[in-house]
C-alpha cells in the first residue's frame, strides 16, 4: 500500500510540472487544463495503471464563451489535446519505471472530444455571413 501511495504522490508530482488543475482523489488523480475543461485522469490499481482522456460537463459552455471572446476554438482544442497526449505519455512512462501495467485510454477520450468540437464548430460557424 505504500507503494501505491508513493506512485500516486509521484503521478501528482509530475503533474505539477505542468499548469493544470490537481485534484487527488483515493485512488487517482484528476489534472484539468486551465484553458478548458479538459484533462487526464490518472487510476492506479495493484500493479496496473489506466490514464485516460477526460472532460467535465462544462466543455460546450467554455466553447461558447472563447468563440464569443473571438479564440479560435479550433485551434485551442487541438493544442489542448496534443499537450495532454505528451503529458499522458509521461506519465505512462512513469508509471512503468515503477512496475505498473499502464492502459493509455487517451483516444476515447479525445474522440468524445472532438464530437463535441465538431457539432459546436456546425451550430457556431466560423466566417458569419455580413
Amino acid at each position: 500500500m505504500l507503494v501505491f501511495r508513493m506512485s500516486l504522490d509521484e503521478v501528482v508530482k509530475l503533474l505539477e510540472q505542468y499548469d493544470l488543475k490537481i485534484r487527488k482523489l483515493k485512488s487517482s488523480v484528476k489534472a484539468f487544463h486551465t484553458e478548458l475543461p479538459i484533462g487526464l485522469q490518472v487510476t492506479l490499481r495493484k500493479k496496473s495503471a489506466i490514464v485516460e482522456m477526460i472532460y467535465s460537463d462544462e466543455l460546450r459552455e467554455v466553447l461558447e464563451d472563447l468563440y464569443e471572446s473571438g479564440e479560435d476554438v479550433e485551434a485551442l482544442v487541438d493544442d489542448t489535446l496534443s499537450e495532454l497526449r505528451d503529458i499522458a505519455i509521461d506519465v505512462s512512462r512513469l508509471l512503468e519505471e515503477k512496475g505498473y501495467k499502464v492502459n493509455l485510454k487517451i483516444k476515447e477520450g479525445e474522440n468524445d472530444i472532438r464530437d463535441i468540437l465538431e457539432d459546436f464548430m456546425e451550430e457556431y460557424p466560423i466566417y458569419e455571413e455580413e
